[in-house]
């Protein structure tokens, strides 16, 4: 077991890895259980599932004792590596989604992150995830 101490704090590489390894699955169910592949997402299909993921994750951050630093940057590596974003891309991208934990800042992306966060609970039932993030879809482009 290897530790690392970060401005003296001891982490476990180890717990790190795992939390990584986690975050990175639910990413993955959320994405596979839209169904489509990322290539064939519009704008509009991206950013919903980042939104959802990021909620995710952070159900998955606070039930895993992860620091908010540490899902900052595993969701940067997930907006660049899953769906393509340019490394300054994602870092914006990803200061977005933090704003929108502000209800006042964006109200419907900060309900779709919401939304993210009780996925989390059901990040095991694909039927019912898709059938969460289907619904989501048909409202947000009834909407627009």
């Amino acid at each position: 077991i290897v530790t690392l101490v970060h401005d003296g704090i001891i982490e476990n590489y180890m717990e790190l890895k795992k939390i990584n390894t986690r975050m990175n699955e639910i990413a993955d169910k959320i994405i596979s259980s839209y169904g489509k592949e990322i290539s064939e997402y519009d704008e509009l299909e991206k950013q919903v599932i980042c939104a959802l993921v990021f909620g995710a994750l952070n159900a998955s951050a606070i039930e895993n004792i992860a620091d908010s630093s540490y899902l900052y940057g595993i969701m940067i590596v997930i907006l660049m590596n899953k769906f393509g974003y340019s490394e300054d891309g994602a870092i914006q991208f990803e200061d977005y989604l933090v704003e929108c934990t502000d209800r006042n800042f964006h109200p419907v992306m900060n309900t779709i992150i919401r939304k993210g966060i009780t996925a989390y609970d059901y990040i095991e039932n694909p039927k019912v995830l898709k059938e969460n993030i289907d619904e989501i879809m048909r409202v947000i482009r009834k909407s627009t």
